[in-house]
């Protein structure tokens, strides 16, 4: 649906037939030019649907789904030297920890390396979608 959408942007704006071509239904790469405009609409893109959508941003005065509390309490013990599973269960698995606590070194308080985060997947699935 995404993929769609977006190729009904850039065929709108005019930028996605300068550096695609459509042949036979499939799509072909022109060149291997990096197309800016697509990356500058995806990032904008990004931004806009994570701050709205997403509890973990900064127009929220906090965040109080369940589930990216737990996250972000596992990850942050992860970094601190507690073992999951042992020291502390949750039930997920531990590259979600992982990417929270890393979400932890980004900001220690607040949900803002998780929001950070978001936008960088955001941004990846749009941009190779």
């Amino acid at each position: 649906m995404a993929y769609l959408s977006f190729r009904c942007v850039f065929t709108m704006i005019g930028w996605f037939n300068e550096t695609v071509n459509v042949k036979n239904g499939s799509l072909t790469e022109s060149d291997n030019s990096i197309d800016y405009s697509a990356i500058i609409i995806c990032i904008l893109s990004a931004i806009g649907i994570i701050t709205i959508c997403s509890r973990s941003s900064f127009i929220y005065p906090f965040n109080d789904w369940y589930d990216p509390n737990c996250y972000f309490t596992v990850g942050k013990s992860m970094m601190n030297g507690i073992v999951p599973y042992r020291d502390l269960f949750e039930h997920k698995g531990p590259l979600l920890y992982f990417i929270h606590g890393i979400a932890w070194f980004i900001s220690k308080n607040t949900f803002l390396g998780v929001y950070f985060i978001e936008i960088i997947s955001m941004f990846v699935f749009l941009y190779y979608n």
